[in-house]
């Protein structure tokens, strides 16, 4: 019996000691051992304090597949000397999950630990201080593209202008304005964009009495770097310079916080637009769009008096350029009945040769984009027009990293010219909706929806296309070809997916929300399946009551996106729905700040 027992107990000893063995080679092979050194080259910036600094070696966040990250932890303060800090390095795309120690020395304040991936992913990076905040940050593993030919705009807006002129809280953090106009330009050159949008063209930093001198130094050098990296340079000529550009008829009521959307002198801008087009007149890089969402908000006029504005606008820019690319202003909501007259203008100049497309802008997410561009374009194909327009703007509500993808591949799918995701960067201040859908926060740390964007320009961004082969909701086939060689291209922008629903996992109460995270799939296709296993008889609890919209006070509340998803049990998506619904409700527009006046 002792012999028996003695057994048991050195089998168990054993196995215990093969499973510390085992765990232990896990840990070491998880773990990323630092150094410090005294001298370190030069690193890209991703956070700091008084104590701390921590960035990537570099010149930013992107690397490409197999290249070695050096993450630098700087000591700037001996009161760290000799603390430590946990470094974790994660990434839910790739499975990556290694850590390490950090001693800090403020004699050698440089602790660099490495890492490298042979796979895309965004990787997040934790640094842990005993006893101090966590400090988060994330870098990007993708391969650098090839920029994108000129047979489709993958456009960006990545807000240059502010970055130059509105001061340091538009800059990158870190960087003074040059240096940020820079940096933003090369992530948009890795992830191979060819077409940067701008929101501004700044009509009072550039003229400041009537007829008075102009002023080409802020908008050369924005128009030079972009070009400079052969992208192109899409204009937004819109907006008064003030109230002495303002037409007289609204001069009686003026007021200053909304001066830039008054329709303005039309003596005035003619003088304006005609030095600005002589100016241009050799550049061939540049796209001009008239004016920005003129049914909405952004022009306090009628419509006729915006259709006056285009038609000389166009004409002026052709008859110093006639090969440049003009397009009416993107539409708001652009699928409304109502958007008919702008549509029909917009056929008219078309056909007298003033004007290359229609502008639109779509920010829904998919369970309506497919609906409202359909509606759309029966409104534009009633009215004359032969192409699919040009998406200037699209984000906002449909903005994770499968929505942008198929949106960019819809919208090129029905034959428009270009597609913009919009916002690219987060500000540092003010606080805005715009930092609720960035690709990049104000540090230009990647999110997921980069990968998925670069992606589609790195598969499509130099194919022809050919043509749509299934243009349902629910499956869209697109023909491409590229090198010789034929690309078919499926996406469903409804509800099908062509996932399994797992088998047993409906035996526990789970959301779809969950589900939907376990499996990598959508909440849309997590509730298909929830619904699917229901029908077969399975006991699931009812799914949660759909929050009812609770109107435009919700404008009212400055609470955060994620706040105001706890406080009404919603998705954060659906609060940006209700904010823009709300927005259209009340003609207030999205937060965009007026153009500059450097």
């Amino acid at each position: 019996m002792k012999k028996t027992v003695l057994k048991i107990i050195l089998i168990i000893i054993a196995v215990l000691l093969i499973i510390g063995i085992v765990f232990g080679i896990i840990l070491h092979n998880n773990k990323i051992n630092a150094s410090n050194t005294k001298e370190t080259d030069e690193y890209y910036i991703n956070g700091e304090n008084e104590f701390l600094r921590f960035g990537v070696e570099g010149d930013d966040n992107l690397f490409e597949p197999n290249e070695k990250i050096n993450v630098v932890l700087e000591c700037r303060d001996e009161s760290l000397n000799g603390s430590k800090a946990l470094v974790s390095i994660t990434s839910e795309q790739t499975g990556f999950n290694k850590w390490g120690y950090v001693t800090f020395d403020y004699n050698s304040p440089y602790s660099i630990l490495s890492f490298a991936s042979q796979e895309n992913g965004i990787f997040t990076i934790k640094i842990k201080q005993f006893g101090e905040d966590e400090h988060i940050f994330t870098v990007g593993v993708l391969p650098k593209n090839e920029q994108a030919s000129d047979d489709f705009y993958y456009g960006i807006q990545p807000y240059i202008t502010r970055a130059y002129t509105w001061g340091e809280g538009f800059c990158v953090p870190g960087y003074n304005a040059e240096e940020s106009v820079n940096k933003i330009l090369d992530v948009a050159e890795h992830l191979g964009v060819n077409l940067v949008r701008e929101d501004s063209v700044g009509w009072g930093a550039m003229q400041n009495e009537p007829y008075g001198d102009m002023n080409y130094s802020v908008q050369d050098y924005l128009v030079k770097q972009v070009n400079d990296r052969n992208m192109k340079y899409n204009w937004l000529l819109g907006y008064n310079a003030g109230e002495w550009s303002t037409a007289p008829k609204y001069k009686k009521n003026y007021d200053e916080s909304i001066s830039w959307t008054y329709p303005p002198d039309i003596k005035l801008w003619n003088d304006f637009t005609t030095k600005v087009a002589d100016h241009y007149a050799d550049n061939e890089d540049i796209l001009w769009e008239i004016w920005n969402e003129p049914n909405l908000f952004f022009f306090a006029g009628t419509s006729e008096e915006y259709f006056e504005l285009l038609e000389n606008t166009s004409k002026t820019l052709k008859s110093k350029n006639k090969s440049a690319f003009v397009y009416s202003g993107g539409l708001a909501t652009a699928e409304k009945e109502t958007n008919s007259e702008y549509y029909q203008k917009s056929a008219e100049l078309i056909n007298k040769g003033l004007l290359d497309t229609f502008g639109y802008h779509n920010h829904d997410g998919l369970d309506n984009y497919y609906d409202y561009i359909t509606q759309m374009l029966g409104l534009t194909n009633k009215a004359g027009l032969k192409d699919g327009g040009f998406n200037s703007e699209s984000g906002v509500g449909g903005a994770d990293a499968s929505t942008i993808a198929c949106k960019a591949l819809y919208t090129r799918s029905t034959g428009a010219k270009g597609y913009v995701s919009f916002a690219f960067r987060k500000t540092v201040t003010p606080e805005n909706d715009i930092n609720d859908f960035a690709f990049f926060n104000e540090y230009l740390q990647p999110t997921e929806t980069v990968i998925s964007y670069a992606t589609v320009i790195r598969f499509l961004g130099n194919a022809e296309f050919v043509k749509n082969i299934s243009n349902e909701k629910d499956l869209v086939i697109d023909e491409y070809t590229k090198n010789g060689n034929k690309i078919e291209v499926y996406y469903s922008l409804g509800e099908k997916n062509k996932i399994p629903s797992p088998e047993g996992e409906y035996k526990a109460v789970i959301r779809e929300i969950e589900l939907a995270k376990k499996y990598g799939v959508s909440e849309r296709t997590a509730y298909r399946w929830i619904k699917q296993a229901k029908e077969k008889g399975a006991n699931i609890p009812s799914r949660r009551k759909k929050a009812q919209y609770p109107g435009p006070e919700i404008l009212l509340d400055k609470s955060k996106n994620k706040e105001l998803a706890k406080k009404y049990d919603v998705s954060e998506r659906t609060i940006q729905r209700w904010k823009n619904k709300a927005r259209i409700e009340t003609a207030e527009p999205f937060e965009v700040l007026p153009p500059d006046e450097a």
